[in-house]
């Protein structure tokens, strides 16, 4: 492939910038001079320091990944550059010291997209004041495509007037080798068969969000004793995220359409948001205490209430080829909210061994967007916004006291409460595979569901004792409580729902007053820490852990998501069957890992040894295991990590080090089989023949390994030129495997391999590697200049199945390819620059 005009001319340039550079590092003068001025911490202390560093650079590739954070997604050349500017009459240089007045002007990273400058002036002992401004750019993708009309960072896509529409509707039947042949399997081709004007229509898109923060800071000191604090950040961002929408598909003819179900999309989600934070803070300090009374308030703002996106997508009806449906769905999007919140903080030394510190804070959420209306809420809401609202409190309190020159004892307390006293109303909505569009109460074409605003109260107790043994050992011992309660606000579910026979189904529908599944877990926990320094050169630390968690469990909570149709006929419908009656039930026995109860055991070890002057070893290892008491859910996970790292200082100026780290985790879930309940002459009921009670199984396993190696030398040239490289390599796998727990008694050949299923068997591995070189010079031409070069080099290859199902040809039927790949790149950097102190 030829070079461009453009990548020729940003190669010349920086050519032409490294020849300069080792041109001016090898013309200077080799034998060092002689340095009769003071060192330069003194100097940074009495005379205002400053710097200026900018070069050009080079980007080889062009990669939103390895450009992420950095600014450097881009390929072609460009200049960077940090400057500090620094003076005052606090320096000697002007007033002999004398003075109290400093001021400082800075910037760095002044040629990308995460560029930063501020400025501050102080008056020592007195007052100061301070302005910060910073950029990033989050570079999310450069390979999704889309046919949506629109720029990113807006809320309105349409798509192009000759898009047409796309019929997800099933294909000619093909007959199951695995089932009788009378099961027929239709195939819904949907967006997997785009005509040439729809494929056309897909463009790629730089996807990134950005933020530019401003901070504006004050302090002013009273006296010596009391000093008031001011500090504000104005937030904003820019840009989008991408996000999965839920849209909606139609029947029948144009002009007279009815709701045929759901369509996941992916669109950029817009990020157009403000947010200002202000902190007001009056301070006190004693002889023997401190205290703090502040004011916080953050106010969110989102210029959009809503994005809205047309949908193409029919199930059946005569609609012919080019036909435009263009039906517009909407998505609510972030709502603007404020915060405020009251802090008292203090602590107080009631001897020199024994101190008490604490602190207490109220805070009030409040949130009140309008619902954004759209297609699968027909029915309207019961109103127009959330009108939500969340009180928070916070105290805490400790209490220490060294008891003898051996012996450190603490107590502590904390208290949270996030009380959400947002109303529950009962919301009708579609469903999945909804069909039918007509008036509430009528028949059996929507469903119901109640929010369930969730509050919680967490108490905390820790009792710990640090007691040195002898000169050479240290013991620490700690003991934790916590007790979570959960509860939310009484709606009108209360009684509403139908129940299923779990016995017949293995589901059922809870009736209660409350919507905590777990109203209240307490959770005890046991740690253990011993130091030993064995010799001079050898210290070893060695840990362990123990916590129980014990959770109350409510067998009669609501669900929100166990959504149900309140009409007649389905007034009990059967689980999983696909219609308008009903999804989400739960599964008596199935408690979610971070609520379920718990046993967890800690290992930890370590050890430093100084092997002698210029060599020396540091290894540590962990371990956890958790063990979870449910029926259905996680039931065991374990984790270990091992790190390794040496470092052998070979000259004074001169050192190579060499680090390897390794963790890995593994998490056992079992969950109960359930299939389509549906009528005996289905295929899919008598083929299957699942018993009631059948489970399944899945281990998730991930693994992450590092390998390293560092060098730096310093002193060639006489003692000019410092050299550093660091050489690393990653690579992390997770793998996910699903089992049945069960034989078909009925059918032979039906296993996970059986192409009916594809819910079990092992995924593909997903697959990161990541190799980066980096290598640095730093020329030092006299003693206010050097001259610095770089290089970095990072290849990433990485696997994912998930980016699989973006491919055209490969996507769900009423899912629009974005044709994204996984993010793997192989770039270079290279900068040189020139840096100047005066």
């Amino acid at each position: 492939m030829k070079a461009t005009q453009n990548e020729i001319f940003s190669a010349k340039v920086v050519t032409l910038a490294v020849q300069g550079a080792l041109l001016v590092m090898f013309s200077a003068p080799i034998v060092a001079y002689a340095d009769d001025k003071p060192s330069d911490e003194v100097t940074a202390l009495t005379h205002p320091v400053s710097s200026i560093d900018i070069g050009p650079d080079y980007v080889s590739s062009t990669s939103a990944k390895f450009g992420e954070y950095n600014g450097y997604n881009k390929m072609g050349a460009g200049v960077n550059g940090d400057f500090s500017i620094r003076g005052g009459d606090a320096y000697n240089a002007q007033s002999g010291g004398e003075g109290t007045k400093r001021w400082e002007v800075k910037g760095n990273d002044l040629g990308t997209s995460s560029r930063g400058v501020g400025g501050s002036v102080s008056d020592q002992g007195k007052w100061s004041f301070g302005i910060d401004y910073d950029q990033l750019q989050h570079n999310i993708t450069d390979t999704y495509e889309t046919p949506f009309l629109g720029p990113m960072g807006g809320n309105n896509f349409v798509l192009p007037s000759n898009f047409g529409a796309i019929n997800t509707a099933a294909k000619p039947a093909k007959v199951s080798p695995y089932l009788s042949t009378t099961a027929n399997f239709a195939t819904a081709p949907g967006t997997n068969e785009l005509t040439a004007a729809q494929q056309a229509a897909l463009n790629p898109q730089d996807v990134h969000s950005d933020r530019q923060n401003t901070n504006v800071n004050a302090k002013y000191n009273i006296d010596t004793q009391w000093d008031v604090k001011f500090d504000f950040t104005h937030i904003k961002q820019s840009g989008a995220k991408l996000q999965g929408v839920a849209g909606d598909q139609v029947n029948g003819s144009v002009g007279a359409l009815t709701f045929a179900g759901q369509t996941p999309m992916v669109i950029m989600n817009p990020t157009n948001y403000t947010t200002d934070n202000i902190n007001l803070a009056l301070n006190w300090m004693g002889d023997k205490g401190y205290a703090t009374a502040s004011y916080y308030v953050s106010m969110f703002r989102d210029a959009y209430n809503s994005v809205s996106f047309d949908n193409p997508f029919y199930k059946a009806g005569t609609f012919t080829t080019g036909t435009t449906l263009y039906g517009v769905d909407a998505m609510s999007t972030m709502p603007s909210n404020d915060f405020h919140q009251l802090n008292l903080n203090g602590g107080y030394s009631f001897a020199s061994s024994t101190k008490l510190v604490g602190g207490l804070s109220y805070g009030l959420n409040t949130q009140n967007d309008a619902y954004a209306q759209q297609g699968l809420t027909p029915f309207g809401f019961p109103q127009n916004s959330l009108n939500g609202t969340v009180a928070t409190i916070h105290a805490d309190l400790k209490l220490t006291d060294q008891t003898t020159k051996d012996l450190l004892l603490s107590a502590g307390l904390k208290f949270n409460e996030r009380d959400n006293q947002t109303a529950s109303n009962e919301y009708q909505f579609y469903t999945i595979n909804q069909a039918g569009i007509s008036t509430p109460g009528t028949s059996s074409t929507y469903q119901t569901s109640w929010s369930t605003p969730m509050s919680n109260k967490k108490t905390q107790l820790e009792l710990a004792g640090d007691y040195r043994i002898d000169k050479s050992q240290k013991l620490r011992i700690s003991y934790e409580y916590e007790k979570i309660n959960r509860w939310c606000n009484s709606g009108a579910w209360n009684n509403a729902q139908s129940t299923f026979n779990a016995a017949a189904t293995g589901v059922t529908a809870y009736t209660a007053t409350t919507c905590a599944q777990v109203p209240e877990s307490q959770e005890n926990k046991f740690v253990l820490n011993y130091k030993l320094k064995a010799t001079d050169d050898l210290s070893l630390n060695a840990g362990y852990g123990y916590s129980n968690r014990n959770s109350d469990i409510n067998p009669l909570f609501y669900n929100p998501m166990q959504a149900y149709d309140p009409n007649g006929a389905n007034a009990t419908p059967l689980p999983n069957s696909g219609g308008s009656n009903g999804e989400g039930y739960e599964v008596p026995g199935f408690v979610a890992y971070f609520d379920a109860s718990r046993k967890e055991q800690l290992l930890k070890a370590g050890a430093n040894w100084q092997a002698n002057d210029k060599l020396t070893f540091t290894l540590s290892t962990r371990y956890t295991d958790d063990n979870y008491d449910s029926t259905y859910g996680v039931q065991k996970g374990t984790s270990w990590s091992l790190n390794l790292d040496s470092t052998y200082n070979y000259t004074e100026n001169g050192s190579v080090s060499a680090y390897a780290t390794s963790q890995n985790m593994t998490r056992d879930m079992t969950n109960l089989q359930n299939t389509f309940a549906a009528t005996a002459t289905a295929a899919s009921a008598t083929a299957l023949n699942v018993p009631v009670g059948a489970t399944w199984t899945n281990t998730l396993k991930e693994n992450d390994t590092t390998f390293g190696l560092g060098a730096k030398q310093g002193g060639f040239m006489a003692g000019k030129l410092d050299l550093s490289g660091d050489l690393t390599y990653s690579l992390g796998k997770s793998s996910y495997d699903t089992e049945f727990n069960y034989a078909n008694a009925t059918t032979t050949g039906l296993t996970c391999s059986s192409a009916y299923f594809m819910t079990c068997g092992a995924l593909p591995n997903i697959r990161n590697e990541l190799l980066q070189l980096k290598l640095a010079g730093n020329y030092k031409i006299d003693k206010s200049s050097k001259i610095r070069l770089g290089y970095v080099y990072q290849q990433l290859r990485s696997v994912d199945y998930l980016y699989n199902g973006y491919q055209y040809g490969s996507t769900p039927s009423t899912l629009l390819p974005t044709n994204q790949q996984a993010p793997s790149y192989s770039v270079n950097l290279v900068s040189v620059s020139y840096a100047y102190s005066f």
